[in-house]
């Protein structure tokens, strides 16, 4: 059994993190400041985490992990009900219970620590299994129809966590989707 003290002291500083990111650059900030902000001594830090890096690879790679388990459980619905609707309000919903840590970590473009590219390459992933399976529009490249609507779920999803929930958004988002499904008479592919 892990020591709750273990679990309290890393969230600590990883909240503490968080904070100092809504408000200084990732490069300015040191682990001094992030040890003065969680109440904690440096060699407690250093028990938990390398350094900053490791720190704040932690936090992308646990929110990637979140997003993708929530990408592939509804594709895989899709997939075994045989629809195309993405439900990008219902992945949007649940990310917004992370909405400050998110909109904090997705403004940080550090390399190999950029949760924006994690995220889009995670969709472009899925979108390739789901084209595969329905058979998106054919006459636009595989990569050009995964990497549109990659753009339109992240955009929804972005927008969501920085303004609420809009069901009109979500609606418009998910009828966009839907038009890459349908053929030239409007019917979808999906229901074929």
């Amino acid at each position: 059994m892990t020591d709750k003290r273990i679990i309290k002291t890393e969230r600590d500083i990883k909240q503490s993190f968080l904070n100092l990111l809504a408000t200084t650059p990732f490069q300015k900030i040191t682990v001094n400041q992030i040890c003065e902000a969680a109440l904690v001594s440096r060699s407690t830090f250093y028990e938990h985490f390398q350094d900053k890096y490791d720190l704040l690879g932690q936090l992308v790679n646990q929110y990637a992990l979140l997003y993708q388990q929530l990408i592939e459980q509804r594709a895989t619905q899709i997939i075994n009900q045989d629809e195309h609707v993405l439900s990008i309000p219902e992945i949007a919903r649940t990310l917004q219970k992370h909405r400050d840590a998110l909109n904090v970590l997705l403004n940080i473009h550090e390399e190999n620590y950029d949760l924006l590219v994690y995220w889009e390459q995670g969709l472009s992933k899925t979108w390739h299994r789901l084209n595969h399976h329905y058979g998106a529009n054919k006459n636009a490249p595989a990569d050009f129809v995964s990497n549109l609507e990659s753009s339109i779920v992240l955009n929804y999803i972005r927008w969501s966590l920085k303004n609420g929930m809009n069901d009109d958004a979500a609606a418009l988002s998910e009828r966009m989707i839907q038009s890459i499904y349908s053929d030239s008479k409007g019917q979808s592919t999906a229901s074929k």
